[in-house]
């Protein structure tokens, strides 16, 4: 394994971890912060509330996310033709004209330039209609993502193909709305006032809710996924493959862990509250927020696992 197979993988995490997000964040949008009014409560001490802040975010999350997209090209194309890395520019065109993955490449890259669009249109006039139009298209990503990966060579039109595609809407829902949450409305989780205690119970409540119909199709779709690549024990651990696989499985489990712990023991709590307890609830909320970091981390480390699961072959 050379330095430039390293780099590409790199390079596809920060893709997939942007494009894991963008999902994540115009759901959230959506289904969350805005119901909950979180969106147009003031930053203090700046005149920009957290939905114009949380706009923002997306567009550089967005345009990080883009270029990634074409330096893993770039070294993609690299190792797939045998090209050396100074001379590959000279081969790009017809790799992206010719092969399947190029094309893949370029429509994710389609994608990604709509976001950034729809993105800056938001900054300087944020609508509803824009948000579900950034659903679409990043749902739109997905569906790319899956048809680039181990299922899509075997057919768009197959069982593990859907399942594929399903298994990444959820993985965004439910970890890119968590990147979303901890990095855009840190304020309520580690620190709202009392004034602000209506929109931050909301939040978590309703990001609750869909995370647990989220973290069950993952659970699921992951299963049927794995038995659809490997069937046997000796390709779970005697590969390569099966071994990534397995730590992935092993972190995926401490997040169920996590997610449980807030689920049915920490929201819970705010929302058996007494207006005159939310002072005694504050070490809930410190606990909440680190739990919620300590998931933001180990998602992170999955979504690098899955990058490197899509690199390599199931069969080893």
């Amino acid at each position: 394994m050379d330095f430039s197979y390293v780099l590409m993988i790199l390079f596809y995490w920060f893709f997939l971890t942007g494009a894991v997000f963008l999902t994540g964040a115009f759901s959230k949008r959506f289904f969350v912060t805005g119901p909950s009014n979180a969106d147009i409560c003031m930053i203090e001490g700046r005149k920009r509330s957290f939905g114009e802040s949380a706009v923002r975010s997306i567009f550089l999350i967005a345009v990080i996310t883009f270029f990634a997209n074409i330096v893993h090209l770039i070294f993609h194309a690299s190792i797939m033709t045998e090209t050396p890395l100074k001379e590959v520019f000279s081969i790009l065109s017809p790799f992206l004209t010719k092969t399947k993955y190029g094309r893949f490449t370029v429509l994710r890259m389609i994608f990604v330039g709509i976001i950034i669009i729809l993105s800056l249109m938001s900054i300087m006039r944020d609508t509803k209609g824009l948000t579900i139009f950034g659903i679409l298209v990043s749902c739109c990503l997905l569906i790319v993502i899956a048809m680039s990966g181990h299922q899509g060579t075997k057919g768009y039109f197959t069982v593990p193909f859907y399942l594929d595609v399903l298994h990444l809407m959820a993985v965004s829902l439910w970890i890119g709305g968590l990147f979303f949450i901890r990095f855009c409305y840190t304020f309520f989780l580690e620190g709202a006032g009392a004034e602000l205690w209506e929109q931050f119970c909301y939040l978590i409540n309703r990001y609750s809710q869909i995370a647990t119909y989220s973290v069950f199709l993952v659970g699921v779709t992951g299963l049927l996924l794995a038995y659809s690549n490997i069937n046997d024990i000796a390709g779970l651990i005697g590969t390569r493959y099966g071994q990534v696989l397995l730590l992935k499985f092993l972190l995926v489990g401490i997040l169920f862990l996590l997610g449980g712990i807030n689920k049915f023991f920490i929201v819970p709590a705010f929302n058996q509250h007494d207006a005159n307890r939310r002072a005694d609830l504050l070490p809930q909320r410190k606990r909440l927020f680190r739990l919620v970091t300590a998931e933001v981390y180990i998602g992170s480390v999955v979504l690098l696992l899955t990058s490197i699961l899509t690199h390599l072959h199931p069969e080893g």
